[in-house]
């Protein structure tokens, strides 16, 4: 419940680790907020375990969370490498693609877009990301005889202005 896990927050408990670390921060956070019936059924031990099989539960699916969250999880060196494996994004503009040079790729920098407001950053974004995705679910579809791919491309709207509609036409066009 959402005033457990503010308790849980509050108490600096982030994640299913941190709570495993400090168990007892658990226990105060499922006091803090237990009804008086509970409490009269914990006290007069009424067989329903009270806090402590709540706590319990909970404690265990942390420690499943905490068992399995890296099975799947590659390494960042492997990562890295899987990505520098990986074509450039075919881009549109040829002139722009060599001036951006390496900068698309994964691993090869970090690429900062900044001007005035109107110039056309966010246009320029949405069709890196566009031509990220469209290239590659193409190449993909081209190698598995038509079937297409999975491609991705992460665009950050810190503004809220990101207009799913607008980025479908320009991945349509």
């Amino acid at each position: 419940p959402t005033p457990i896990a503010d308790a849980l927050l509050a108490s600096g408990c982030r994640n299913a680790g941190d709570v495993l670390a400090r168990p007892e921060a658990l226990q105060r956070s499922l006091g803090a907020f237990q009804a008086p019936a509970a409490a009269g059924q914990a006290a007069g031990g009424g067989g329903g375990g009270g806090d402590g099989g709540r706590a319990s539960e909970m404690l265990a699916a942390c420690r499943r969370e905490v068992a399995t969250a890296w099975d799947s999880a590659e390494s960042a060196l492997h990562l890295l490498q899987k990505g520098q494996g990986r074509a450039l994004p075919s881009l549109p503009c040829q002139r722009l693609a060599s001036l951006l040079g390496g900068a698309l790729r994964p691993g090869g920098s970090i690429l900062e877009v900044c001007g005035l407001p109107g110039t056309g950053k966010t246009q320029l974004c949405l069709q890196i990301c566009a031509a990220a995705q469209i290239g590659s679910s193409q190449i993909a579809a081209a190698a598995a005889g038509g079937g297409g791919g999975i491609a991705e491309a992460v665009y950050v709207d810190a503004e809220g202005s990101f207009v799913p509609r607008r980025y479908a036409q320009m991945c349509q066009a």
